[in-house]
């Protein structure tokens, strides 16, 4: 009698140590990968967060000899994004590792609606309101960026304005566009902004062409359209 008790309680007893099935083994390991990615993912998320305009981005290591404005090259990228995204002075030494955006930034502008729109690998991406020529002198067509300035000089009726002038128009930047003599810039008159008072240029606020400029490189593409 006794000896089987034992023998039941050994039969109950294997119930606990019994090893798990198979699709209980499948749903543990599972949740472990759910939760590897999930962690791993925060991490990158903040690690890529600090400093930067915009998501996507990744991180590259520098190679030997490479200098920030090669590499702002090799991944078609403005030097002014790629130092302000990794909070890189000029001519501070590289650190091990930057974060890149690599993207085909695209610039389409709607001249009756005064809006310039910014779109990154055909998706769009930010909105501007900008200021287009007195009677739609702003020439319609496909341009391309192929000046950036930074409070470049100009001259009016032979005389040259500075930018410490109150009279000179230009705001703190300048992007020429191909087969022109217009550009996209800023401006002295920010109430003006919505309106049709140019000569034909593209007008925005400062702190918005200021921040276009840092994104886009020579290049890119610019599509006026009514």
């Amino acid at each position: 009698m006794v000896v089987k008790e034992r023998k039941k309680r050994k039969k109950n007893s294997s119930f606990f140590i019994k090893r798990p099935s198979k699709r209980l083994e499948l749903k543990e390991g599972f949740f472990i990968l759910l939760a590897f990615l999930f962690f791993s993912g925060v991490v990158i998320a903040e690690e890529l967060d600090k400093g930067e305009i915009f998501p996507g981005s990744f991180l590259y290591a520098p190679k030997k000899n490479e200098t920030l404005y090669s590499i702002s090259r090799k991944f078609n990228m403005c030097p002014e994004l790629l130092k302000e995204i990794n909070d890189i002075s000029e001519g501070e030494k590289l650190p091990n590792r930057l974060k890149i955006v690599s993207a085909n930034f695209s610039i389409v502008i709607e001249r009756e609606k005064n809006i310039l729109t910014l779109y990154r690998d055909g998706k769009f991406f930010k909105e501007y309101s900008v200021a287009s020529g007195r009677d739609f002198s702003t020439p319609l067509g496909e341009y391309r960026i192929v000046s950036k300035l930074i409070k470049p000089p100009w001259v009016f009726k032979g005389k040259a304005v500075e930018p410490s002038d109150p009279d000179y128009p230009l705001g703190t930047r300048w992007m020429g566009l191909s087969d022109t003599r217009i550009g996209i810039h800023g401006t002295k008159d920010p109430q003006y902004i919505g309106q049709y008072v140019s000569s034909g240029c593209i007008r925005m606020h400062n702190k918005d062409i200021e921040e276009l400029f840092k994104i886009v490189p020579f290049g890119t593409k610019v599509t006026i359209v009514k």
